[in-house]
């Protein structure tokens, strides 16, 4: 989780379809019968007949490959989890699904010609039931695997990234970015290669970039929504879309454009940019009132201005806000106390820095990369201390630990 650094690295959020809005329902439902006629759809997934884990998903577009859930299966007992689960989509009229360890198959879907654009709108639930092995990621869709053919959109949590592959052999070519985009909200993503440059969108913008002029290397396996292999993330799909051709930015703003909220944080940004923090600030309260966790990102980018301007005080009053917040998430409250703790450390407070890197330890929904850092972080306390006997001994337990695992931490 990694400090932020400077005001274009501040949190950002497009929320995007808050509450029920029956007319954007009816605006959705002309888009999706003006996609259904469009020649250039080769695929198109809207879920919105799902019953259960055997109900087909049908292919609106040209391709006709219609979809059928897979649910995991265990390679040592062989026991079998059917986990698919329909949920309310992007307003209560639509369904969406909601996966963790099974997924969505169908035929091979390649790209042709070198032109290619996939959307989908998805929502990252918190991390699922399969942990990531260290540098694995939760797949969201692909086809097939995105390493030495194919494509695919990844993300993972710790650190906290989403990126767009393209295979080369015994590698890909990636497009990624570092943000984190919060959890329980639904996004839109886009991905386009032209032949020349690969493109990745989040919520309209252009979040990612990559040259790459090569070949597409084409695979015979299963096209997938949902789980691949290393970690799984619960993950809510309310709509799939894969054109062949490249959609233009401003077709791609429209289809994921949000609300004001979006231009709330532009100009806190500007703000922060300019030095002005109590200004930024008062355009990050405008956010407070928010569900779907616009308070908790409007409260970390206030703790991070008065961090700027090195007013401690505040910026502890502000996590201690965060952290007495209802139904706050593990993943926020643990992203919480490493920021806080980082705070100490500029203040040159290691013991309160150590106490919240062992709070972390007992936290329920700490993954072993948290544990990991928060043991490492600790070391680093001593050793800034100049302790640097007790620094090494934590060093060295960490290393042992590490040269024994099957999955070491990189």
């Amino acid at each position: 989780m990694k400090r932020v650094k400077s005001s274009v690295a501040f949190i950002m959020l497009s929320v995007l379809c808050l509450g029920a809005e029956s007319g954007g329902y009816r605006r959705w439902l002309e888009r999706r019968d003006t996609l259904m006629q469009d020649k250039s759809v080769a695929r198109y997934y809207t879920f919105e007949n799902v019953e259960n884990s055997r109900s087909l998903v049908k292919d609106l577009g040209t391709d006709g490959a219609d979809l059928t859930f897979v649910p995991f299966r265990d390679a040592k007992t062989g026991e079998v989890f059917d986990d698919l689960k329909v949920v309310e989509g992007r307003w209560p009229e639509k369904k969406a699904v909601r996966l963790d360890r099974g997924w969505y198959q169908g035929l091979p879907s390649d790209i042709k010609n070198k032109e290619f654009t996939v959307e989908i709108w998805f929502r990252k639930n918190g991390p699922g039931s399969i942990f990531p092995r260290a540098g694995k990621g939760a797949y969201i869709i692909s086809a097939p695997a995105g390493w030495g053919a194919g494509w695919r959109l990844i993300t993972e949590y710790s650190p906290a990234w989403l990126s767009f592959d393209i295979g080369i052999e015994k590698n890909n070519v990636r497009a990624k970015s570092d943000k984190m985009y919060s959890d329980n909200v639904w996004h839109h993503a886009a991905a386009t290669w032209d032949g020349r440059e690969m493109k990745l969108y989040v919520d309209g913008t252009m979040a990612a970039s990559k040259v790459f002029a090569g070949e597409y290397i084409a695979s015979k396996e299963p096209f997938k929504i949902g789980f691949r292999s290393g970690g799984s993330i619960i993950l809510d799909v309310d709509e799939a879309v894969i054109y062949n051709r490249v959609l233009s930015e401003d077709e791609i703003e429209k289809s994921g454009r949000g609300v004001s909220e979006k231009d709330i944080f532009s100009r806190a940004d500007a703000l922060i940019g300019k030095g002005e923090y109590k200004s930024a600030r008062a355009e990050y309260e405008k956010l407070k009132g928010l569900t779907n966790y616009g308070r908790e990102l409007a409260l970390f980018n206030m703790a991070e201005s008065y961090r700027m301007e090195k007013d401690y005080a505040n910026a502890h009053k502000t996590y201690n806000e965060i952290m007495n917040l209802d139904k706050l998430t593990d993943y926020y409250r643990i992203y919480c106390m490493f920021l806080q703790a980082e705070v100490y450390l500029e203040q040159k407070d290691y013991v309160n820095g150590r106490k919240l890197y062992e709070t972390i330890t007992k936290t329920k929904g700490a993954l072993e990369d948290h544990l990991f850092r928060a043991r490492l972080k600790t070391a680093d306390t001593y050793r800034m201390e100049r302790n640097h006997s007790r620094a090494r001994s934590i060093y060295e337990s960490l290393l042992k630990k590490e040269e024994s695992s099957a999955y070491p931490h990189e």
